[in-house]
C-alpha cells in the first residue's frame, strides 16, 4: 500500500470512528427530548451567540422553511426567545433563555459523563494518552482551511466532493 494509499485508508477510519462515536453520543439524550435540529439551534445559539432564523438557517444548512419548525419548538417551550433587533426593527433576533442555557448545560454534562465513563472503563493509560493527542489533531483538522490542499505526491487526484444537500 502506498503512502497515499494508507493517509486515504486512515481518513476512512478516522471518519467512520467519529461518525460512530458522534452516534453514540447523540443516543445519550433521554427519547421524547428536543430533535438533533432544535439542539443544534440552541448549541449555535450558545455558541455563536443571537441570530436571525435565516442566518441560523444559512449556518445549519436547511431552507428557512425547514429552520421554522425547531425555531418554533425552541420558542414554545421557552429554550429561546425571539427579541427585536436593535440594529433593524423589523428583524427578529433568537436568544437562549436562562431555562435553555441550562437545559443545554445538562444535555453537554449528561454526555460527558457518559463518555468519561465509557473511557475509564474501556481505554487504557496509553490509549488515553493517544486520545489527547488525537483531540490535538482534531483541533487542527476543525480549524484547516476548507480547500482540499495539493494533490497526493504519487500522481492520484481526489475526487470532487459534491455539495452538501440542506438537511430536511
Amino acid at each position: 500500500m502506498s503512502s497515499g494509499e494508507e493517509l486515504d485508508h486512515a481518513a476512512v477510519e478516522l471518519r467512520n470512528s467519529l461518525m460512530r462515536i458522534a452516534r453514540r453520543l447523540r443516543a445519550q439524550r433521554p427519547p421524547g427530548e428536543l430533535t438533533l435540529g432544535a439542539m443544534a439551534v440552541l448549541g449555535r445559539l450558545d455558541r455563536d451567540g443571537p441570530a436571525t432564523a435565516s442566518e441560523l438557517a444559512a449556518a445549519e444548512r436547511v431552507t428557512p422553511q425547514s429552520m421554522a419548525r425547531p425555531v418554533a419548538r425552541l420558542v414554545d417551550t421557552g429554550l429561546i426567545e425571539r427579541r427585536p433587533d436593535p440594529a433593524d426593527g423589523r428583524q427578529t433576533l433568537l436568544h437562549p433563555t436562562e431555562r435553555g442555557l441550562e437545559f443545554l448545560r445538562a444535555d453537554r454534562e449528561r454526555r460527558d459523563v457518559w463518555l468519561a465513563r465509557a473511557m475509564a472503563t474501556h481505554l487504557n493509560d496509553v490509549e488515553r494518552d493517544l486520545l489527547r493527542l488525537t483531540t490535538r489533531l482534531l483541533d487542527r483538522l476543525a480549524t484547516a482551511p476548507d480547500e482540499p490542499g495539493p494533490a497526493p505526491s504519487d500522481g492520484a487526484t481526489a475526487a470532487p466532493v459534491p455539495p452538501t444537500p440542506p438537511r430536511p
